[in-house]
């Protein structure tokens, strides 16, 4: 068994030398052994608790953990409660804003933070997973509501849609539950007009459709700033005028180096209209690092152009790498809905991915709805996605 200055660690470490200890000795039910121990980490039966040899009261006296609260926001005199497993504790916030709570998890237990800020009307809340001993820091924050309407994504104006999705991001709201938004609703936006800005092409002021594509994250996208994606946004159609993904037939840099990404971010970005901008988060963006390769990469977009896998949900030109990290999209589960006009006919259009067997192509949908790749200078339809 480690020493009492080696149990100063706290976590997996701790946790493993105690278990190894455990496997060393043969306590029975009632074996409360090295009781005056100054680490309570150390105490046989909260060792022996870890393994099932005691029963869970036998072990509380001995077991830990602290919660270490920090209060964001106009909390200072206010009342808070702590709640998880069997534990229900209690105090008033101090001035400093901090706190340090000690807890008996049964386990790995989920405890619940909650306090009423000064003047607010609701009780915010912070949930914290914690297991045995160790010191957990965690944040509680004023959110303040914000006034909604309960609007659709096809027909609410864009300040409506804005402050919607502010209410969903303060947790107000579902957007699925309450406003029974949902995949395959489309709502129309009129683009600005877009300059041939590090790209071949230039784009006339236009108006497309944006879908509900994907209700939450899917395997290799999520939010940059760790908050939740409520939905994926898809164009249903590509734009009018196509472009290329590098202005010659090289795949290098895959697509965190290529010219089409820089766009997406740029150019694009920009073009959606300023007053319904705010919607759209950063995203974490998954993709083969570069041609044959086995690694990935993992880009940060606010748009970007959908791989393979996220259409098809195989893999007939992108890395093996590639695809076991993504999900299909549940849009393009529907096979109809691999096809995108560009104008008034169909047309082929470029996916993220760079193609696994060259190093001039990166993979593009065909204009019946099919998986290929095509040189990388080629100009094709654009249909970047992003996520609300």
């Amino acid at each position: 068994m480690a020493k009492d200055t080696d149990m100063k660690a706290v976590g997996g470490e701790a946790l493993g030398a105690i278990r190894d200890w455990v496997k060393e000795q043969t306590p029975t039910v009632d074996d409360k052994l090295n009781e005056g121990s100054a680490n309570a980490i150390q105490n046989k039966a909260v060792a022996a608790a870890l393994k099932g040899y005691v029963t869970k009261e036998d072990a509380a006296g001995y077991m830990g953990a602290v919660l270490k609260i920090t209060f964001d926001g106009n909390f200072a005199g206010q009342q808070y409660t702590v709640t998880g497993g069997s534990e229900s504790l209690e105090g008033t916030v101090p001035e400093e804003l901090t706190v340090s709570v000690t807890v008996r998890p049964e386990g790995l237990t989920e405890y619940t933070i909650s306090a009423t800020a000064a003047e607010a009307e609701e009780a915010n809340t912070v949930t914290q997973e914690i297991q045995y001993f160790g010191v957990y820091p965690v944040t509680l924050t004023e959110t303040k509501p914000v006034p909604f309407e309960n609007v659709s994504w096809a027909e609410g104006t864009d300040e409506q849609i804005v402050a919607l999705l502010a209410a969903a991001e303060n947790g107000q709201v579902d957007l699925v539950r309450d406003c029974n938004w949902k995949v395959g609703d489309v709502r129309e936006v009129h683009l600005g007009a877009m300059a041939a800005t590090g790209v071949g092409e230039s784009h006339d002021a236009q108006t497309v459709k944006l879908v509900l594509s994907h209700a939450g994250a899917t395997a290799g996208i999520s939010r940059a700033d760790g908050g939740t994606i409520h939905f994926q946004v898809d164009q249903v159609h590509s734009l009018n005028n196509a472009g290329y993904m590098n202005n010659s037939n090289t795949n290098a840099g895959s697509w965190d180096g290529c010219a089409r990404r820089a766009w997406c971010n740029d150019v694009y970005y920009n073009a959606i209209p300023e007053t319904l901008r705010p919607i759209f988060k950063k995203m974490k963006v998954t993709t083969a690092e570069e041609h044959g390769s086995s690694q990935n990469k993992e880009s940060e977009d606010f748009f970007a152009l959908r791989a393979e896998k996220e259409i098809f949900g195989t893999h007939s030109y992108s890395n093996q790498t590639e695809f076991d990290a993504l999900e299909q999209v549940e849009w393009y589960k529907t096979t109809a809905n691999h096809k995108k006009n560009r104008g008034s006919s169909a047309s082929g259009w470029w996916e993220r991915s760079p193609h696994s067997g060259h190093t001039t192509n990166f993979c593009y949908v065909t204009s019946n709805g099919g998986a290929s790749g095509y040189n990388a200078s080629v100009t094709n339809g654009l249909a970047p996605f992003g996520c609300i």
